[in-house]
């Protein structure tokens, strides 16, 4: 604010006033220089006023502009990642997604208890009917092992029906019976082993046997790819099993 310029005569009036010497002095304040002085004092403290005033005002409006200009630049670049269309495409993506995922997972889930229902269906361990001789030391321990396969107690079998194999690597009934001890025990790929030398000799008498418990060992391991081949081979081969191979492959078929 520009100082006005006060008249010399009027200037120890006003400072006298300010300093507030004479400010109840009736003969100063009566004179046509105190109440000079007094009328600039006024002038120049309305004059301080009104431009604090309109200072603030000033302030308010550029502070409003500021603001108001924040805003518009945040919404223009918020909003198009914010903006509805935007939130219902991510949504629908997601449940897509989510949906895809459901459906491939229920999928595999429901193959794998299919395929393992039917194993838990048609799955019971072979019947013992070989009479033993106890004359050698190889029948000796089949004996054993039998025994021990009857009675259910198929990991001491499997310790067995491998030392009589290893006295003599042609005793197909020790790798059928171990192959079945297998299955018992959750050993599927020591059970395909196992089973697999008997498919190396198609006369062998434990042949259609071993078929059968590979096709059930093959659904447990949920492959019934492989399956599907020895159940068609026993569904055209054997009486026995052929009936009950052809039930499974309708099953699988479905």
């Amino acid at each position: 604010m520009k100082k006005r310029k006060t008249p010399t005569r009027y200037q120890d009036g006003e400072n006298q006033l300010e300093n507030g010497i004479s400010a109840n002095n009736t003969e100063f304040n009566h004179s046509e220089m105190g109440q000079y002085a007094i009328i600039e004092l006024e002038i120049d403290q309305c004059l301080k006023d009104e431009e604090t005033y309109l200072f603030r005002k000033t302030l308010q409006k550029v502070h409003s502009k500021f603001v108001a200009e924040e805003e518009i630049s945040y919404k223009s670049k918020v909003k198009p990642l914010m903006s509805r269309p935007y939130i219902y495409a991510i949504a629908a993506a997601i449940a897509i997604i989510i949906g895809i995922f459901g459906v491939l997972q229920l999928s595999t889930e429901t193959s794998k208890t299919g395929n393992s229902g039917i194993f838990a269906q048609y799955f019971k361990p072979y019947q013992n009917e070989y009479i033993t001789r106890s004359d050698e030391v190889r029948v000796n321990n089949l004996y054993f092992a039998l025994q021990a396969y009857e009675n259910h107690d198929y990991a001491k079998a499997i310790v067995l029906f491998n030392k009589v194999i290893e006295a003599d690597k042609s005793q197909h009934m020790a790798y059928f019976y171990k192959g079945v001890s297998c299955i018992e025990m959750g050993n599927y790929n020591g059970a395909i082993e196992s089973l697999n030398v008997i498919l190396n000799n198609e006369n062998n008498p434990y042949y259609a046997q071993s078929k059968w418990y590979l096709a059930l060992t093959y659904l447990k391991l949920n492959n019934p790819a492989i399956a599907k081949q020895h159940l068609d081979w026993l569904a055209l081969n054997d009486r026995y099993y052929g009936t009950k191979a052809k039930e499974i492959l309708k099953k699988l078929n479905k």
